[in-house]
């Protein structure tokens, strides 16, 4: 099963990491799952990828309310799995 541990995302030091993900398909799912717990009404925008180690995704969504959030994802769990 996905669990997530870390911060709020908002930065790569707050990054939310993911573990349980056994491949880039389900990791990314897994992105889109905690932005729709954690935030009712944002819709994706864009996706970058920031390599390392340790990788991340940077998502970034419009709220409801209308606003632009980068969230920051540790990947290196799955990254090119």
């Amino acid at each position: 099963p996905i669990r997530y541990s870390g911060g709020d995302g908002l930065t790569l030091k707050k990054s939310i990491v993911i573990a349980g993900a056994t491949n880039t398909r389900e990791g990314e799912a897994a992105e889109l799952d905690w932005i729709r717990e954690h935030h009712p009404g944002a819709t994706f925008q864009s996706r970058g990828r920031i390599t390392g180690p340790p990788h991340y995704d940077v998502v970034t969504v419009k709220l409801a309310n209308g606003a632009l959030m980068d969230l920051h994802f540790d990947i290196s769990g799955f990254f090119g799995k």
